[in-house]
């Protein structure tokens, strides 16, 4: 059964649409670990989740990682007062992203 925009709507208020809110942190150095960006978002606000994305072949970073905050104030905080600052020699580059749930991500079809 197909939702109207308005159930969705009315959905998203009520708590039953989860979206999470995620700073992304892109050109990170390569030698930053998780612990190493959860320590710097964590004295902007409280971090929920911080994974450096990597490659799978060698688990080298990839240069860039997702950090998750609370609240979408912090995540704007943490953007507002990280971007452009050197972080273990390398400058980051910090933006606010909404990424979906896992339940809602899962719902697309793949076309081949």
């Amino acid at each position: 059964m197909a939702r109207s925009r308005r159930d969705l709507s009315r959905a998203s208020q009520n708590g039953l649409k989860s979206r999470r809110r995620v700073s992304t942190l892109a050109t990170c150095p390569s030698n930053a670990t998780e612990s190493d960006l959860f320590e710097l978002f964590n004295g902007v606000g409280h971090v929920q989740n911080a994974e450096v994305v990597s490659y799978r072949h060698n688990q080298r970073s990839k240069g860039f990682a997702f950090v998750q905050m609370q609240t979408v104030e912090e995540a704007q905080r943490a953007v507002e007062e990280l971007h452009d600052k050197e972080f273990l020699g390398r400058r980051l580059v910090c933006e606010r992203r909404e990424i979906r749930s896992a339940p809602a991500a899962l719902g697309r079809e793949n076309k081949e």
